[in-house]
């Protein structure tokens, strides 16, 4: 099927561009602008991304190093989440 389309095309000596009609060329090379056109907005969001992805990982924390929450004096590791002495079952 392909072969005998490549014979078609071979024979009339014209590019499939030049067989097409100006309302479908115009249509190709929109949709080519349109594919470039968002290549280059996802390399751009994609290296934006990298650079605050960067930035965060690089950021030096402003508490101690120490991974122990008791140490850095975090209030939320001291306290329970949930308190368990006001639930009663007698309500």
């Amino acid at each position: 099927m392909i072969f005998y389309e490549l014979l078609l095309w071979a024979e009339k000596g014209k590019t499939p561009l030049q067989q097409m009609t100006t309302e479908q060329r115009q249509e190709v090379f929109s949709a080519l602008a349109i594919l470039v056109l968002l290549g280059i907005v996802m390399i751009v969001l994609v290296s934006a991304g990298a650079r605050m992805m960067r930035r965060y990982v690089r950021q030096i924390p402003d508490r101690a190093t120490n991974s122990d929450p008791l140490a850095r004096g975090d209030d939320w590791a001291k306290k329970p989440l949930i308190d368990v002495d006001d639930f009663s079952d007698d309500q």
